[in-house]
């Protein structure tokens, strides 16, 4: 089996709202949006440098080559994908993934989904690893929000958001069974 290991910036972005779209619009009509969500997302990481790996029922992902371009990206689809019904939630990490039979494996991949799914609905949750391979310049538009515990792993993450306009953090950390606020 060919593989290969690259470093990369791993995105991936999780559609959020379907269910109660399909509900409220029906089938056709919701599968149409949640498509031409899923095209604007993989068209604008395309656009940034990304190189789209694949979909799995609502989300997008896509590896970078340089953590700037992911983050590019990731501002666009924050800011054209939240004015509708739709919007997404995001993960960002930096590191050696395994590249076979057109998928991407490893730890790294994993720690992204988990940060994906911990991100509230149009939010982006980005690891230390992706926030020290950027410039200083980037890092400057990130907040650290607080370490946080993934299931699965030994040691919680310091985790990162982009800085709001107001600078509110909106992302909730579970701490030993304790609701962490950080608004």
């Amino acid at each position: 089996m060919d593989q290969e290991r690259v470093l990369a910036a791993v995105l991936l972005a999780d559609v959020v709202g379907s269910t109660p779209l399909y509900e409220r619009i029906g089938d056709d009509a919701a599968l149409q949006q949640v498509s031409d969500c899923l095209d604007a997302i993989r068209e604008i990481a395309s656009r940034n440098g990304g190189d789209f790996i694949h979909s799995k029922g609502d989300d997008v992902l896509s590896l970078f080559e340089r953590p700037e371009g992911a983050l590019r990206a990731v501002r666009q689809i924050v800011s054209q994908l939240t004015r509708g019904s739709l919007t997404t939630r995001i993960g960002l990490h930096f590191g050696a993934v395994i590249r076979t039979r057109g998928e991407v494996f490893g730890d790294v991949v994993n720690v992204t989904a988990r940060l994906s799914t911990t991100a509230n609905p149009g939010e982006v949750l980005i690891s230390q690893s992706f926030f020290e391979a950027l410039s200083s310049e980037d890092r400057s538009s990130l907040r650290l929000i607080d370490k946080m515990p993934f299931k699965g792993k030994e040691e919680p993450f310091d985790v990162y958001t982009l800085g709001g306009d107001d600078g509110a953090l909106t992302t909730q950390i579970a701490s030993r069974g304790t609701i962490i606020d950080r608004r």
